[in-house]
């Protein structure tokens, strides 16, 4: 090759290598990272300032611009979470779901994936898919830290179960978003578990009253049991219900509202009581009278006032004692049937006391039989009794009058001489001194034997002149009949004792009888547990009420057997009573039950306590004095 040749070859390869030199460098990695970096900041800056200018169409075309060509990027998550937020918002569902999902499945450890299921949940939801929308919803809450979020999401899930028709599951959650919110918030929780318990049926009532027992919400669930089961004609439930929320929550703001329910309910239960009176046979017209003032009561008479709390069944005992436990023993076997009442006379209430205490059901006898209430402690008694009547007239002497000593005239039989022995206790009780006791045979007509011994003059029908009368009692008293009083009265005058003060028994009291009959008796001072003409309210409306039922007045056996009813509707208002035992016990606790008959209680022998009216003679009229 000649020096020429060998020139151009080097020239050659000289240009070439200067060719190679000038040609562009490619860039490292970590520098196209860094322009990325540089792009993709860029265009978030843009984004950032279209969504604060507010123009949403643009935010949404950058965000799927950045996700489009920088997939991979660090803030992908997030614009993939935020577009399908807005998504959401646009209620652009589907599209919203697709982004969710795509976040879940591309980005599962990154910390924004937990809002994308909830994302994902409220998405589901929305289209009516509520049992996907409670599977996503369920492993949530202990992901989120912050109790707002907790709260958010027990709602939605309470919201969701409730669509579902899953009531209990709903309250759950709501409890556990309201333990965990304050203020507002918790008064919307509440507004929400309040609204559920009052739109759940029964079925879920009952589940939810054993999932909550002694906490938050039992008390508005037992509240809404007891007027759902009242709806329902299901009333022994429903005491159950408030016997329980009274038991639990005394305190709680709802309890006047329950005990009114209550109480209402109690008159609504059908409780039966057995009747047992003489309804034929020589005592037939008392029976008829007693049963009048019961029907009045239980409202027979009058279907608008109709008692709806007791039925009474009749049994007729014709005033014979095998008669009377025979009607025991039926009613008894009767299982709804929780008490008994009557009958009248001696010999017929005792059997049927007998009876009832045997097989353990309560029982009011009406009769004065003495210890009729010592036969057990199923026995009760409301009646006049002797020791009501004597206990009546020492109080009213001793505590309205001032009067301290007292003497007693009575006839030298049973009746004169129990009185006798009851007043002669009231005055010891009461402080008082019994001065004198003088008895007569009850046939006698003349008296002057007796009045020369109480006043201290020779016994005999006349004294001699010189002496002098020694009185020193300040009241008289006489337990008989109107016929005998009336003949004993002269002697007052004769023995110039007519400052005395003169007290008798229920005897004295005949409604019926004239002006003339009355002023015999004038100043006379006598018990009785019923006052026709008392102004007393519940005399009064018992008064017109029997009248316009019956188109009479009632007397002293129908105001007891019209007080009898009235007691036992009052005691089957509490609603702790669900057996024979506890409508015992219910009796023994009756306390100043206020009625026609005077205000009445038990005592714990189960007989009666009752405050009689004090009654006289004013003029030719019979007036209350207390």
């Amino acid at each position: 090759m000649n020096i020429k040749a060998i020139i151009s070859l080097i020239v050659l390869v000289l240009a070439l290598a200067l060719a190679g030199g000038c040609a562009p460098v490619k860039p490292t990695p970590a520098e196209s990272a860094a322009e990325t970096d540089r792009e993709a900041s860029k265009l978030l800056e843009t984004i950032e300032a279209d969504f604060k200018a507010g123009n949403t169409p643009e935010v949404m075309r950058g965000y799927q611009e950045f996700l489009n060509r920088y997939p991979q990027h660090s803030e992908a998550p997030r614009a993939m979470k935020t577009l399908g937020d807005i998504y959401f918002q646009r209620d652009e569902i589907s599209k919203a779901k697709q982004l969710y999902q795509t976040m879940i499945i591309s980005f599962p450890g990154h910390q924004l994936t937990r809002d994308a299921r909830l994302g994902l949940a409220k998405c589901e939801s929305r289209m009516g898919n509520h049992k996907e929308a409670v599977f996503i919803l369920r492993g949530l809450s202990p992901l989120f830290p912050e109790p707002k979020k907790k709260i958010e999401i027990f709602k939605m899930l309470g919201d969701e179960f409730t669509t579902l028709q899953n009531y209990s599951e709903a309250l759950m959650d709501y409890v556990d978003a309201y333990d965990l919110a304050i203020d507002e918030e918790k008064t919307e929780v509440n507004n929400k578990i309040k609204q559920l318990i009052n739109d759940s049926p029964l079925v879920d009532l009952v589940v939810m009253s054993n999932l909550f027992r002694q906490r938050y919400p039992e008390s508005l669930i037992l509240f809404r049991l007891i007027n759902v089961y009242r709806e329902q004609k299901k009333n022994d439930q429903a005491l159950e219900m408030g016997k329980r929320f009274l038991a639990e929550y005394p305190k709680d703001p709802l309890v006047p509202d329950v005990k009114a329910l209550t109480e209402d309910i109690g008159l609504t239960v059908k409780r039966i009581v057995g009747v047992i009176l003489p309804m034929s046979g020589p005592y037939q017209k008392f029976g008829e009278l007693t049963l009048k003032g019961m029907q009045l009561a239980a409202g027979v008479s009058d279907p608008q006032k109709k008692d709806q709390a007791i039925e009474l069944v009749i049994k007729d005992c014709v005033d014979d004692p095998e008669a009377a436990a025979q009607a025991v023993a039926e009613l008894a076997g009767q299982s709804n049937v929780m008490a008994l009442v009557g009958p009248l006379r001696t010999s017929t209430a005792q059997a049927a006391a007998k009876k009832a205490q045997e097989l353990a059901i309560p029982i009011i006898t009406l009769t004065q039989a003495p210890d009729i209430t010592a036969i057990g402690d199923y026995s009760f008694r409301n009646f006049i009794t002797v020791t009501s009547q004597t206990k009546a007239l020492v109080e009213y002497a001793t505590k309205t009058l001032n009067l301290t000593r007292f003497a007693v005239l009575f006839p030298k039989s049973n009746y004169g001489e129990t009185f006798m022995s009851s007043f002669w206790d009231q005055v010891s009780r009461h402080g008082g001194e019994l001065v004198g006791t003088e008895a007569y045979q009850p046939n006698q007509s003349e008296y002057s034997y007796q009045f020369n011994k109480l006043t201290g003059l020779s016994a005999g029908p006349t004294p001699p002149q010189d002496t002098k009368p020694t009185v020193n009692f300040q009241a008289l008293f006489i337990p008989d009949d109107l016929n005998h009083v009336r003949n004993i009265l002269p002697y007052l005058s004769y023995h110039n004792l007519q400052e005395i003060r003169i007290l008798g028994t229920n005897l004295l009291h005949n409604p019926q009888a004239g002006a003339s009959e009355n002023a015999i008796i004038k100043g006379v001072i006598f018990p009785d547990a019923f006052f026709k003409d008392s102004p007393k309210p519940a005399v009064r409306t018992f008064m017109e009420e029997y009248f316009q039922a019956y188109g009479a007045e009632p007397d002293v056996l129908a105001a007891f057997g019209y007080d009898t009813i009235k007691i036992l509707q009052q005691v089957f208002k509490d609603i702790n009573i669900k057996t024979r035992e506890d409508l015992r016990e219910a009796m023994y606790r009756l306390r100043n039950f206020d009625g026609v008959t005077g205000v009445t209680s038990f005592n714990p022998g189960g007989d009666v306590e009752k405050s009689l009216f004090i009654l006289t003679v004013d003029g030719d009229v019979i007036r209350q004095l207390n």
